[in-house]
This record gives C-alpha cells, structure tokens and sequence, in this order.
C-alpha cells in the first residue's frame, strides 16, 4: 500500500478523523491552548513514471480534533511536496525531516515557522496517527 494513496489515507488516516488531538504533555490544555496547536500539512507527491497525476493528502490538528483525508486541505498552513523515495525514507525513519530540507530533498510552501512552532503537536500526532 503506497502512503498517500486513497488505499492508505482510508486504512491509516480516516480511522482518526474526528478524534481528539492527541495529548502533546501531561498537562491539561485549555481550548484557547488548543487552539494555538492548531495546523494542517498537506502532503504532495508529483507523480512517477506511469502515474497520471499527484498524490496529494492532508493530516493535522483542528480545533482539537484530528482532521485528515486525501486529496487538498481547505486551507492547509503548510505544503510539504517530495518523492515518494523520501516519502518513504521519512516514514521508516532513515532520513529526517531537517536532512531532507537541508539537501533540497522537500519543498516546503507556507510558514515553515508554523512546522517549527506546532513542532510538538506534529511528533504528538505523528506518534498517534501516521502522518507520511
């Protein structure tokens, strides 16, 4: 099952659609608190030879509650384009995020200050909910 096909979005992420933000500590957060917590990635991958077009989902953190799906965010914070080799590298954890941006591997539309800001309700949530 390829990450970010309709297949994967259906089985990995739509299951947690709805559910409350996972905890980013053990203190309890007010609404306003969660509120700040509050982004959405869309993910996009150009396509590969023998594919018609992108594959393009989205996972975050709305209003306290997990939202995700494939295809574009109404209005996603931040764009995160790459391959699916570095899709799959990220997922399997044998290049990191902060590797990839340094050596051009990913494209990042939107505030990567936002990525840095929600950096722990993004490990939170990618703890919780595979995330790509």
């Amino acid at each position: 099952m390829l990450i970010g096909s309709e297949e994967w979005v259906a089985a990995v992420l739509l299951p947690h659609v709805g559910a409350p933000a996972p905890p980013v500590d053990e203190a309890e957060e007010d609404e306003e608190e969660q509120q700040k917590d509050d982004i959405v990635v869309e993910h996009r991958r150009p396509p590969e030879e023998g594919e018609r077009s992108e594959v393009v989902w989205h996972v975050g953190v709305r209003q306290g509650e997990v939202v995700a799906g494939s295809g574009p965010a109404p209005s996603p914070d931040v764009v995160i384009t790459y391959t699916r080799g570095v899709v799959n590298a990220l997922a399997d954890g044998s290049l990191e995020l902060q590797t990839a941006l340094a050596e051009g591997r990913v494209k990042v539309s939107g505030s990567a200050r936002s990525l840095r800001d929600h950096r722990r309700v993004l490990e939170a949530l990618s703890n919780d909910v595979p995330t790509g």
